[in-house]
């Protein structure tokens, strides 16, 4: 009877894999939408890894499910261009600040903090928080690492300038080994 029940299963895994590659081959379409939701589904949105399960349970996705992701992918991507130019516009006099590599104290501001979890790697989920931050000349400072402060504590705080970077238009000084003081 077991031996039925493995034969069965694999049976099945194989029809799904047989009628995916049918289905990505039939439009290209079909294989950039796949590539597409599987990188925002990795993003934590529940929306969108219910359909992915789903496509990996049945191996393809239905014409309703297609049109669904393609309104809900240009929403996404309308409302990412909108938030984008309208953080451009708001942190249009950021700077950098400080020399790269040197440890220094700043005086910051936390505006956003968002818990995140990285298994790309490794099989165990790392976790870690991205920290958005502010100086009083609005200069804009990031922070990947441990907890540092919640949103709209002002801190005290001493760390190295990893880097100069610029993100959409904006430039941020990429702060790493902070402690508070």
């Amino acid at each position: 009877m077991y031996d039925a029940d493995v034969a069965y299963g694999i049976a099945i895994r194989r029809a799904v894999r047989v009628g995916n590659d049918r289905w990505l081959a039939e439009n290209p379409e079909h294989g950039r939408m796949a590539r597409e939701l599987a990188i925002r589904a990795e993003n934590g949105n529940s929306f969108y890894n219910s359909v992915l399960s789903n496509y990996r349970e049945w191996g393809k996705l239905s014409p309703k499910q297609m049109e669904v992701l393609r309104t809900s992918f240009a929403r996404d991507d309308e409302r990412r261009a909108e938030w984008a130019a309208k953080n451009r516009e708001s942190n249009a006099g950021s700077n950098w600040v400080g020399e790269v590599g040197k440890r220094q104290v700043f005086e910051l501001t936390c505006v956003a903090v968002k818990k995140m979890t990285d298994n790309r790697y490794t099989s165990i989920n790392n976790e870690y928080t991205f920290t958005l931050l502010k100086d009083k000349e609005d200069n804009i400072f990031v922070y990947f690492g441990k907890f540092l402060c919640e949103k709209g504590r002002e801190i005290l705080v001493k760390a190295t300038v990893k880097r100069h970077q610029e993100r959409d238009g904006v430039k941020q000084t990429a702060i790493s080994r902070p402690t508070l003081q």
